[in-house]
């Protein structure tokens, strides 16, 4: 019976510092996002999450770029 204990808590120590090794870092998606016409109120949401680090945070590398219609954004 210890010898069945002891394997169990060895494999229990095993799994567990498995659990421990640290993450690889992912890169970040690019993603660039145009605007539908000149920056305005309309689009304060989009720079507010990218000044406050949203889109860090999930890994996305924003790039903000303004639009000049949707003829032209298309």
């Amino acid at each position: 019976m210890k010898r069945r204990a002891l394997i169990q808590t060895l494999t229990a120590a095993a799994l567990a510092a498995g659990l421990v090794v640290p993450a690889q870092a992912q890169t970040k998606d690019k993603v660039v996002l145009m605007l539908n016409w000149y920056v305005y109120s309309e689009h304060a949401p989009f720079f507010l999450g990218k000044e406050k680090g949203f889109y860090d945070a999930e890994n996305i590398d924003l790039e903000i770029q303004e639009g000049r219609g949707s003829g032209v954004t298309i």
